[in-house]
């Protein structure tokens, strides 16, 4: 489960929403006015912010690009009693994952959320497995027995937009040592291990199979 902030000027919505999100699972905080959900935002990064149009000297706008603005990952979700085009096409190029009318239904915000935080979870792991790729100080020992192992590992980083992705990534492996001529066995080694070390395969290449035909190209 995560932790969620709700930002809105009424009492009765929050103690609402604390309720209905708390029976998910979720850790909520309250925040009745911006200046208040950003200072518990900055604390906490919440997965997923929740936040009123209206909150007196600024608004739920503020909030949305100040989120943003901290952590990409993080999503946020509009909520209005003033539904219009304007508050929409506002909230969508601020960059909200969504923006909802009050009253609004129970089980179509909980739908809400969910998908906000399978997203923002999403946002998460890219971003961690972006890092764990462009870290010069773990891949430099390997990159550096071969220019042809730069070629493999921008392959394997263009495999990984998505989870779903992650799976093309040992094919990807066999094709950039295929294509690139990689036949230097330590290399692969090394490469394979690292693959292990960051979750991106289950076992290591065994080395049986990466002496063979099945793995390397012939000549």
């Amino acid at each position: 489960m995560a932790r969620l902030l709700v930002v809105d000027d009424e009492r009765s919505m929050r103690e609402m929403l604390e309720i209905l999100l708390g029976r998910e699972g979720h850790e909520v905080d309250l925040a009745a006015d911006a200046k208040k959900a950003l200072e518990l935002f900055e604390e906490h990064r919440h997965a997923l912010v929740l936040t009123d149009v209206m909150l007196g000297r600024q608004s739920g706008f503020d909030v949305l690009k100040s989120v943003k603005q901290k952590n990409p990952s993080s999503e946020v979700i509009v909520m209005t009693a003033y539904s219009t085009t304007e508050v929409a096409i506002q909230a969508m190029k601020l960059g909200a994952y969504d923006y909802g009318s009050k009253p609004f239904k129970v089980d179509e915000l909980q739908i809400l959320v969910q998908k906000a935080l399978e997203k923002s979870s999403l946002r998460e792991d890219n971003a961690a497995l972006r890092e764990q790729l462009a870290g010069r100080d773990k891949l430099g020992e390997i990159i550096g027995h071969s220019a042809a192992m730069k070629s493999v590992f921008a392959l394997i980083e263009k495999a990984a937009p998505t989870k779903a992705a992650l799976t093309a990534i040992l094919p990807l492996f066999k094709a950039g040592a295929s294509r690139y001529g990689v036949v230097n066995l330590g290399d692969l080694t090394k490469l394979s291990a690292f693959l292990v070390k960051n979750k991106l395969l289950k076992s290591p290449v065994p080395a049986s199979q990466a002496a063979t035909n099945e793995f390397l190209p012939k000549g």
